[in-house]
């Protein structure tokens, strides 16, 4: 068995085996990381185990680098549920995560971070400290829900959206997709968090349109809201959904929810993950948990080779001078500084 970086000038082999496991998502595709190279600058490894003509596990890592903070290698960035080596054999798993520790020491890396479920023995064996930081994600079966399925408040709101005539279509120009990146935006910085620049929903727009999705909420003709969505294979990820403020009482958010597992029922898939949450968080659990979706834990694994990451704890629950900052700053600047920042924590 070969373990080393994936030759071959295109994905064909790469997706063909990625397809063959129920939980590959979309940041498991080989395109995906060439839209990521192109939008960041970041350099990405993807790591293959192969015997002869045929793939047996994949391990793609990312490496971010950033002038005066050093590098890192991350299995992946933009995320943090999806980062596990593909593999059927345990063995096969190991030798993807010894070769991508060995990668990093070539490549002066201060530390290996793997993201994902908790628990993932094939890490622990390798020395990776596990952090978990009270975040997980939700997963919706999208083929077994319907109306009578979810709870009552839901539905609800659901008629609610409904009796408002709201109507929500999948935006087809990169203008209507600038319409949603704006309001994201504004999101972004009403939760002090960063944003990720407008090439990036640019670049999935133009170069991945069978797998980026943007679907836009209409009242009377006004955009009042929207959903980013990642479609591969079996699932699809909520990335971001956005209500605006003043409309947050028509029950929005749910009609989002909603509208998109009808529009997956229909093409096919089979899970709507919705993304990541604190545990904390019993608002936003109750809501996902509310359409029948069912969670599991995160965590980070990490391999410092001379630096120490920041925890969790520190990304989603610190720095609350500078978020109080970041909240007052004119969009324009939260705009221009997040481009910047998310190169480095993503």
């Amino acid at each position: 068995m070969r373990v080393g970086a994936y030759q071959d000038s295109d994905g064909r082999r790469w997706d063909a085996f990625v397809r063959r496991f129920d939980d590959a998502t979309f940041y498991h595709q080989h395109a995906w990381y060439r839209v990521m190279q192109a939008t960041f600058g970041h350099r990405p490894h993807l790591l293959c185990a192969e015997d002869g003509d045929e793939v047996q596990g994949i391990l793609p890592v990312v490496e971010v680098r950033a002038p005066g903070l050093g590098r890192k290698l991350i299995a992946t960035p933009y995320q943090a549920s999806v980062g596990l080596p593909l593999a059927e054999d345990p063995a096969v798993a190991e030798a993807l995560i010894r070769h991508a520790v060995e990668l990093a020491r070539a490549n002066k890396c201060g530390y290996v971070e793997v993201r994902g479920a908790s628990g993932y023995a094939p890490l622990l064996a390798a020395g990776f400290k596990e952090r978990h930081g009270g975040t997980q994600d939700s997963t919706i079966p999208i083929q077994q829900v319907d109306r009578s399925t979810i709870v009552r408040g839901h539905r609800q709101d659901i008629n609610r959206v409904e009796r408002l005539g709201i109507e929500i279509k999948e935006a087809r120009t990169l203008w209507e997709w600038r319409a949603f990146y704006e309001m994201f935006e504004e999101a972004q910085r009403g939760f002090a968090a960063i944003g990720l620049g407008w090439a990036f929903f640019r670049n999935l727009f133009l170069d991945l349109p069978h797998h980026a999705k943007v679907r836009l909420a209409r009242l009377d003709g006004e955009l009042i809201g929207g959903s980013f969505l990642l479609c591969y294979h079996r699932t699809i990820i909520s990335k971001q959904a956005v209500v605006k403020p003043e409309h947050a009482r028509t029950g929005l958010g749910k009609g989002l929810v909603w509208s998109t597992l009808n529009w997956g029922k229909d093409a096919g898939y089979d899970f709507l993950n919705l993304g990541i949450s604190l545990e904390s968080q019993a608002a936003v659990k109750s809501f996902k948990e509310g359409f029948g979706a069912v969670s599991r834990s995160l965590s980070s694994y990490v391999l410092p080779l001379g630096t120490e990451p920041p925890s969790y704890e520190d990304l989603y629950e610190g720095y609350g001078l500078a978020k109080q900052v970041w909240r007052k700053m004119p969009l324009p600047a939260t705009k221009l500084a997040g481009a910047v920042l998310t190169r480095w924590f993503c």
